[in-house]
């Protein structure tokens, strides 16, 4: 056999290492999707902050203006005339009294709910910027990787190039019709006695006369061996 075929062989397993490498490098999707994530709980804890913050604001705002109606009560009592009146406004400033000690109790639930949804909220947008952080980095490294092994493929595929006009019309002939059989191993070589590609041991008669065989095979898988 043409030694010429294993080269060519050699070749082509270097050209299929390289597209799997390259079809395996991480091009950010997973980085991408878990960043895509956490900007949505960036969003909901700060929607849920603010919300916290607007209900806050307007109970404060009852509890300012309940404040307001008791002093002003207290100072009409003060001026009342009547015991029926001070009654009504003895009866009107417990009841703004019980809505303020309400509003009270709310605005510090509120306060408690809105420390918890801030602690959140940071913890997330720390995360965020991690994740922010991961995607540029493996993005930059996809990018990288990618140029590095697009040039080795345009190398390795002139490399084939050259490597193929070793060969007979016959011999590429024949070699492509085994590539194609074999899912890109044409030419196996032999280890230690043994098929590269299957790893049968192939028998000493068959060995010596492989080696004055155009296109000798295995045994085991039928692809062509290349006996020293």
């Amino acid at each position: 056999m043409n030694r010429a075929l294993l080269e060519l062989q050699e070749v082509d397993n270097k050209l299929a290492n390289l597209k799997r490498e390259k079809s395996h490098l991480d091009d950010g999707t997973a980085a991408r999707a878990k960043r895509d994530e956490l900007e949505k709980a960036v969003a909901g804890a700060t929607q849920q902050s603010h919300k916290i913050l607007g209900e806050r604001t307007a109970r404060e705002l009852e509890l300012q203006t309940a404040e307001t109606k008791i002093a002003l009560q207290q100072k009409r009592m003060m001026n009342a005339s009547s015991a029926h009146e001070i009654t009504a406004l003895e009866r009107d400033i417990a009841a703004l009294g019980r809505a303020r000690s309400d509003l009270d109790e709310a605005i510090l639930e509120l306060m408690d709910s809105g420390e918890t949804v801030a602690a959140q909220l940071a913890a997330l947008q720390k995360q965020l910027a991690a994740a922010k952080t991961q995607v540029e980095s493996v993005e930059s490294n996809f990018a990288a990787e990618t140029a590095r092994l697009d040039r080795s493929l345009k190398a390795t595929t002139v490399e084939r190039e050259e490597a193929a006009k070793a060969l007979s019309p016959t011999e590429l002939a024949k070699f492509d019709a085994f590539a194609k059989k074999f899912h890109g191993v044409a030419v196996a070589s032999i280890e230690k006695g043994n098929c590269s590609a299957c790893g049968a041991a192939i028998l000493p008669f068959t060995l010596r006369e492989a080696k004055s065989q155009e296109f000798p095979t295995c045994e085991g898988c039928g692809r062509l061996i290349f006996v020293k």
